[in-house]
């Protein structure tokens, strides 16, 4: 985990989250595996605070964002990758 990069992305997403639920919009995301065409829909709520990494004795600190399925929508195409994102 690179702080420098991955606070900000997270604090981006809570932040854009919140903005798109305010205008009536939400999160969503896909679930991808490289032998399929298509991927799995879902929609998702953030949390609202970044949590406290996991702590551990001469181990790398984890920390995991949460997210709350509020729908699976369906089996579709995949969505391609942007590029230089």
């Amino acid at each position: 985990m690179d702080p420098e990069k991955s606070i900000p992305a997270i604090k981006k997403l809570y932040e854009d989250a919140k903005t798109a639920k305010e205008d009536g919009k939400g999160v969503w995301f896909q679930v991808m595996f490289p032998d399929m065409q298509d991927a799995f829909f879902v929609i998702a709520e953030t949390g609202r605070e970044i949590p406290l990494p996991e702590i551990a004795g001469n181990e790398a600190a984890i920390m995991s964002i949460s997210l709350v399925i509020v729908e699976y929508k369906a089996l579709e195409a995949k969505v391609a990758w942007a590029s230089g994102n």
